[in-house]
């Protein structure tokens, strides 16, 4: 429990700096850059619920497995960051 409310303090104290800094690279299209962000987030946030709805018999392990899914796209995001 300590550590599912450590996992959201963090996650909630880090987000808006995280967003600012990937929106600083679009100044001109600041408004477009935030919507394709949520857009892009909560589809994936759509999609990772959906499949750890179809296994909710062993929800936990269905959620630790959709988690570490997501661990390629944040490699890629890093390496597309590096070419700005």
């Amino acid at each position: 429990m300590f550590v599912d409310n450590l996992m959201a303090l963090s996650n909630g104290a880090c987000y808006p700096i995280v967003v600012a800094e990937a929106l600083k690279l679009f100044p001109h299209n600041s408004g477009k850059a935030a919507a394709m962000q949520n857009t892009i987030q909560l589809g994936i946030c759509f999609l990772a619920s959906a499949i750890v709805s179809l296994f909710s018999k062993d929800a936990l392990l269905t959620t630790t497995i959709v988690m570490t899914c997501t661990i390629p796209f944040v490699y890629i995001g890093y390496r597309l960051s590096l070419k700005n």
